[in-house]
């Protein structure tokens, strides 16, 4: 694994994100909406406290994280929507470097955070992802969704 480098979405990524969200046997549960169509909306809307980041290795995209900033005056809160990462790259450090580095890159612009991410009860794979990376999962923020039966949050602060 190469030094993982962090690159602004842009529009021409839209296909490779289409190609993901059509991989429903690998990313079924792991892409945090519904359709990409979604995703496409709220990438195009400007705000203000959205990352939306390419993940690269070398040359090469091998994945996408979409969080958002949130409560920025008191405590600031880091949700994470999505973490996609290649199916040939899974199982190799990719992610969870992926995370490290997100949550650095945020903490020198905000200092101390909790992190917040989001996962399927039905992603097994993402379940044991966030459990192996240190969050804990927060029953009392998932009772506060509308559609907390069907989603797990895990937070941890940093």
């Amino acid at each position: 694994m190469k030094s993982l480098v962090f690159r602004a979405f842009e529009k021409k990524d839209i296909p490779l994100l289409e190609k993901w969200y059509e991989m429903t046997d690998i990313f079924g549960y792991a892409t945090g909406f519904k359709s990409i169509s979604e995703l496409e909306k709220l990438l195009e809307n400007d705000i203000h406290d959205k990352i939306a980041w390419m993940i690269e290795d070398g040359n090469e995209t091998i994945g996408f994280i979409f969080a958002e900033i949130y409560d920025k005056e008191h405590k600031p809160v880091l949700w994470i929507y999505i973490l996609i990462i290649e199916s040939n790259h899974q199982h190799q450090g990719y992610g969870s470097s992926a995370v490290r580095k997100l949550i650095d890159e945020v903490k020198l612009k905000y200092g101390s955070i909790t992190c917040v991410a989001s996962v399927s009860k039905e992603n097994k794979q993402g379940l044991s992802f966030w459990e192996k990376v240190g969050f804990m999962r927060s029953p009392a923020l998932e009772n506060t969704l509308d559609d907390s039966k069907n989603v797990a949050i895990f937070q941890k602060s940093f």
